[in-house]
């Protein structure tokens, strides 16, 4: 039997040289419901991008032989010669930790949650510090103990939370002063 797309002659149910399968290959039946001679019905296609196998080609491969790409689809580019990252300042760093707080330095590092958690800290802390004002001032007006009792705990608690943030930060800008935090939320060095 001879193949109708390549001519081979074969024994068997597929072209040994195209692969073409034998079924329903008859010249009359696939020229009339294809009118290319010699093509597979649409159905009998590998998907795109999959070898004759039906296999997709290695990550990586290109389907058709082209040079491999990474994954993302764009040749890598890399940096110049003699190209360092630059990271944040530690000097800068550790004053903004030091004089300022509320988070900031994470903030300007890229460390964003701690940041947020320092802010959220500060923020807290304020809360509840105006309401145990507010339950002082109820408390004077009605001469009740339990409202004074309710107040005083709450401004414990928020002079607490305060006081630990600030502790927190200028351990933080100790630390990124002496050294023992060099790196910023990118991984690169703290310059001067």
């Amino acid at each position: 039997m001879n193949c109708n797309n390549c001519g081979n002659e074969n024994v068997g149910e597929v072209c040994n040289k195209c692969g073409m399968p034998f079924s329903n290959n008859s010249p009359n039946t696939h020229n009339q419901e294809h009118p290319h001679r010699g093509y597979p019905p649409s159905n009998e296609y590998p998907p795109s991008g999959h070898n004759s196998h039906g296999y997709p080609p290695p990550h990586g491969h290109h389907p058709h032989g082209y040079p491999p790409y990474p994954p993302h689809g764009y040749p890598p580019h890399p940096p110049p010669y003699g190209y360092q990252p630059q990271g944040k300042s530690k000097v800068a760093a550790g004053l903004l930790a030091i004089l300022l707080g509320y988070g900031i330095h994470y903030f300007y590092l890229g460390y964003i949650s701690k940041g947020i958690i320092q802010l959220c800290m500060w923020i807290g802390g304020f809360i509840f510090l105006i309401a145990g004002f507010v339950l002082f001032g109820i408390a004077a007006e009605s001469e009740s103990l339990l409202m004074l009792t309710v107040g005083l705990i709450v401004l414990l608690f928020s002079s607490a939370v305060l006081l630990a943030a600030r502790i927190w930060e200028l351990v933080d800008g100790i630390r990124i002063l002496a050294g023992n935090l060099n790196v910023d939320g990118k991984g690169n060095p703290l310059v001067q």
